[in-house]
């Protein structure tokens, strides 16, 4: 079976990833997360049209995250975890990229994203000859239409709020959204992968930015990736967390945070994410 993630768990079980490197920095105390939870920042528009989350002091020195999230669109746990960032002191936005919709369940099938990946790496104008890479084609489409989303919040947030250090984080497919837009904006200072889907090890080692990962169980064995990245000038800000106890999709807008498991996750993920930003922006 690939060993590639997509946005659900079919990877195979059998392989035990056994990277166990202990984390550089202790994670930062952060508030909680809850089962049921209401969500404490605002909503506006930029271009008219695009409707953004924003949370955080707008005032701090510190940088902002631009949180991207995955295939089942935006939930209370999503905003949740941007308050909790906010709340850790960073200015934090969340374009709705894909507009109140989720993925389409008709492009979520295993082929279709497996020759998405194929296509990835491919030119753009690479023709289909069949419905399979139609639809892997309308998959990679659906990244690129939230690229222009991405840099207006970002350019939002350096041309009306003036800040200058710009963290980009993402969860499950949002992970994908995020790799790829570091990859190509050179911009960002640091990258966070949470659960990624759609990334594999050769994505991982085009980072030129810090990079913190977290993954679950189920999730591929980013070891080759993360040790090529600590080679590099940056390497003592990169980290590698294995959760064997939850399964992919511990961060995603459906996670079930009244599971005490994955609650205690989510927290130790968002703590060990801010001890690095933090880390990283003092370096800055």
């Amino acid at each position: 079976m690939a060993q590639i993630h997509l946005p659900f768990p079919i990877n195979d079980k059998s392989i035990k990833v056994e990277y166990s490197v202990p984390s550089k920095y202790a994670p930062v105390t952060t508030v909680p997360v809850q089962a049921n939870y209401t969500p404490i920042g605002e909503k506006f528009k930029i271009n008219q049209d695009l409707e953004c989350y924003i949370t955080g002091d707008s005032k701090s020195n510190a940088a902002i995250i631009i949180y991207c999230f995955d295939v089942f669109g935006l939930s209370d746990n999503i905003l949740q975890a941007a308050d909790i960032l906010g709340k850790s002191g960073y200015r934090v936005i969340v374009p709705n990229y894909w507009n109140n919709k989720s993925f389409p369940p008709d492009l979520m099938g295993e082929d279709i994203l497996l020759r998405a990946m194929e296509y990835d790496e491919l030119s753009p104008s690479a023709v289909p000859n069949d419905e399979t890479t139609a639809k892997a084609l309308k998959v990679k489409a659906f990244y690129e239409d939230t690229k222009q989303d991405i840099d207006a919040a970002k350019n939002y947030l350096i041309e009306t709020e003036n800040f200058k250090n710009i963290f980009i984080v993402g969860e499950c497919l949002g992970g994908k959204v995020a790799k790829n837009a570091a990859e190509k904006d050179n911009f960002y200072i640091g990258l966070g992968l949470i659960h990624p889907s759609m990334v594999n090890n050769e994505n991982i080692k085009k980072s030129e930015i810090p990079t913190i990962l977290f993954a679950g169980s189920d999730d591929p064995d980013y070891t080759q990736g993360i040790e090529f990245l600590n080679k590099k000038g940056f390497g003592k800000f990169n980290n590698y967390q294995i959760y064997h106890d939850v399964a992919h999709g511990w961060a995603s807008s459906v996670a079930d945070l009244s599971d005490p498991t994955i609650a205690k996750r989510l927290n130790e993920t968002l703590g060990l994410l801010v001890a690095y930003l933090n880390q990283i922006l003092a370096s800055q």
